[in-house]
């Protein structure tokens, strides 16, 4: 359904619906929402209370659906969560990243979002904006979901990133998917 959809070229009512339909039904979630369905939010936070799930919602200021390293991110409770809204940079106190234009990690083709995914697993190559992006976004999931304070997640994220642990992970996802896709 998602390759039908970005054939299209332009949004469509999926944009919206796909992301809160997850086939595992976890009880806490993180939804990237794009600036241009922010305006939704209230109706996504409804739609995961009724089914009992926690959820945060992530806004990029640059209008990205993810954890920016570019800008602000706007960071809400939705679902049962409903509540509190910040919006954290990647250079606050506690974070200490760079921000990076966006252009930074923006790609092309899907050759040039492989080899920026690997960059940013390799625990040789630590560092650069696909790195800090990785760590930023895995440091919220972790202090959402632990509880835990945004820096403590943030040095999580680079242990396991420095460890190799994660590019382990990412080559054994890597070739599941291409022993399925084989199938």
């Amino acid at each position: 359904m998602n390759t039908v959809r970005r054939g299209l070229g332009i949004p469509t009512f999926l944009n919206q619906v796909l992301p809160l339909l997850h086939p595992a039904s976890p009880k806490k979630r993180i939804l990237g929402v794009a600036r241009k369905y922010y305006k939704n939010i209230p109706t996504f936070s409804r739609i995961l209370a009724h089914e009992g799930v926690s959820a945060i919602a992530v806004t990029g200021e640059d209008g990205s659906d993810e954890v920016s390293v570019a800008s602000g991110t706007v960071i809400q409770g939705i679902g049962t969560e409903n509540g509190g809204k910040s919006t954290i940079f990647p250079g606050d106190p506690g974070i200490g990243l760079g921000s990076w234009p966006i252009s930074a990690i923006t790609v092309k083709t899907a050759g040039e979002s492989a080899a920026l995914i690997r960059d940013a697993f390799n625990p040789k190559k630590n560092g650069g904006a696909a790195y800090d992006a990785l760590c930023l976004n895995t440091a919220v999931a972790l202090s959402f979901i632990r509880r835990m304070e945004l820096g403590l997640g943030l040095r999580e994220a680079k242990m396991v990133i420095e460890s190799g642990a994660a590019i382990d992970k990412l080559q054994e996802i890597v070739a599941i998917t291409t022993a399925l896709q084989k199938s």
